[in-house]
């Protein structure tokens, strides 16, 4: 099939910068998901006892109402897994204060627990209308099993709010006079959060309404978490080629929410060579995530692999991050979408190393993605070439190009295939006189089938060639770059550098 993916390139560059991977250690890891394993401690040394308000859903009427307007799968177009469900009786401050049961906790201060439930969903996340919040307040997100305990501080929420309002400018209409904060994701067709207030805090300082959830569940054909198995019987599980198995840890699967509608997409993270420490830039493409409200609702899934090739067993090493992402530079031409995880990645991720050299037409190439939400899978094949692309939405139209002209890289599979959820993943080219992979382009979308891997068509499979200066521009405005680098084209993705 033929792939087009973005990628990076500039003849003014007086040489070419090649950026290698870094994998993330123990202590470099510890700010992420800490805090989530001294909760479970906590909460069995100080369980919630008080009365709960339960709010159950009526099941879903309509099948018609799963897919939104416009939202048909085709390339350029994330995958959508989740639906917005009204929450009419906790949509204000007023509201929700009126039916939670305040209990007055041995250590100090009070908390409340809430309890939704929305039938035949696969994972739940509260939509926060957030108006007023004491800093020290303590939101705890999960599951009625506690399996994981998402713990985020009123600071964290008044921060991702705060991005909205950097970016946006208040809001004017009365029922928009705060600003919505995404929980996690949680597991199951139930979620529970319990709101703890410090000593000397009044309940009446939390000014929260729930107005709206979204319901995530299996669209046809879509795993989003005990199901998996539902991409394309030709697609290979990444841990059956050992020439990638340091690539794949570098890549997450990603859940995002905007307006209550959830989406799904595949995203890389990226190594930089000026900073001592790590700096957790992230990758994918601008049709997944185009601004900061959308970006500070993400959540990453690592390791969402299978154990062996071919088991269809998912991995025990799997783990969610929350926290979001902030977004330093998104381009509609180039479809792609340049950010910092606003939390650490977990132990044993890999930020992959990426160049700015030319891509080589004929070189061998891989694909890793998250074919619709399943375990991470690898497509293998060679660069085909250059393609200058349009779009008219909504058409995309792509004629070949050379590599001085064409923005986007057009990749020939032999192995696996495009699907959606592989929207964003990045594209890998061997370097014929290394020998070495690096990344060099962002996935659009494609047209190729199990039938026809290797689609003539040039706008079957498109990856973006990202310019580098664009995201160079942004690592340098937040100190992530030394000023006069270049950036590296990353296949399909946007490669910082």
């Amino acid at each position: 099939m033929a792939l087009l993916m973005s990628f990076a390139s500039e003849a003014s560059h007086a040489s070419d910068r090649v950026h290698q991977e870094i994998w993330v250690s123990e202590r470099a890891s510890q700010g992420g998901l800490a805090l989530v394993e001294e909760e479970r401690t906590l909460r069995r040394r100080d369980r919630f006892s008080g009365a709960v308000h339960y709010v159950r859903l009526a099941p879903p009427t309509s099948d018609a109402l799963w897919l939104r307007e416009g939202q048909h799968s085709r390339p350029g177009v994330p995958l959508q897994v989740g639906v917005p469900r009204d929450l009419p009786t906790l949509e204000t401050p007023e509201a929700l204060r009126s039916v939670l049961h305040w209990q007055a906790l041995s250590e100090g201060g009070h908390a409340a627990q809430l309890q939704l439930s929305s039938p035949e969903a696969q994972a739940l996340r509260l939509g926060l209308l957030v108006s007023r919040l004491p800093p020290d307040l303590e939101l705890r997100f999960f599951s009625p099993d506690e399996a994981r305990v998402f713990v985020v501080s009123g600071e964290e929420v008044l921060r991702r709010v705060g991005h909205k309002w950097r970016h946006e400018g208040p809001k004017k209409e009365p029922e928009q006079a705060g600003y919505m904060y995404w929980s996690p994701v949680i597991e199951g067709d139930t979620i529970i959060v319990e709101f703890h207030l410090p000593p000397g805090v009044n309940t009446e300082e939390m000014g929260v309404g729930i107005p709206q959830l979204s319901h995530l569940r299996m669209s046809p054909g879509t795993a989003l978490f005990g199901t998996v198995g539902t991409s394309a019987a030709c697609q290979v599980d990444v841990v059956c080629d050992d020439q990638w198995l340091g690539k794949r840890h570098s890549v997450a699967r990603m859940v995002f929410t905007e307006s209550g509608w959830s989406f799904l997409c595949t995203g890389t993270l990226l190594a930089h060579a000026e900073m001592e420490e790590p700096i957790p830039y992230f990758l994918s493409a601008n049709h997944c995530i185009s601004n900061q409200t959308v970006a500070s609702t993400l959540d990453t899934f690592w390791f969402f692999e299978a154990t062996a090739c071919g088991s269809g067993t998912l991995s025990p090493s799997y783990l969610q991050v929350s926290g979001g992402a902030t977004l330093l530079h998104q381009s509609e031409i180039t479809d792609i979408s340049f950010m910092r995880l606003d939390s650490t990645p977990p132990t044993g991720a890999v930020f992959a190393g990426w160049t700015s050299a030319v891509p080589t037409p004929g070189a061998v190439t891989a694909g890793i993605h998250h074919p619709r939400g399943d375990l991470k899978k690898i497509n293998s094949g060679t660069l085909a070439g250059f393609a200058t692309c349009t779009s008219t939405m909504p058409n995309f139209t792509c004629v070949g190009s050379d590599s001085s002209q064409g923005d986007y890289l057009r990749a020939e599979w032999y192995s696996g295939i495009v699907e959606p959820g592989s929207s964003g993943s990045g594209l890998w080219q061997v370097q014929m006189d290394t020998g070495n992979s690096h990344l060099v382009g962002v996935l659009r979308g494609g047209s190729s089938s199990c039938a026809q891997p290797a689609n003539p068509d040039v706008g079957a499979d498109q990856n973006p060639r990202l310019f580098a200066a664009d995201p160079m521009k942004a690592m340098a405005a937040v100190g992530g770059c030394r000023r006069g680098t270049k950036h590296g084209r990353v296949g399909g993705r946007v490669a910082p550098g």
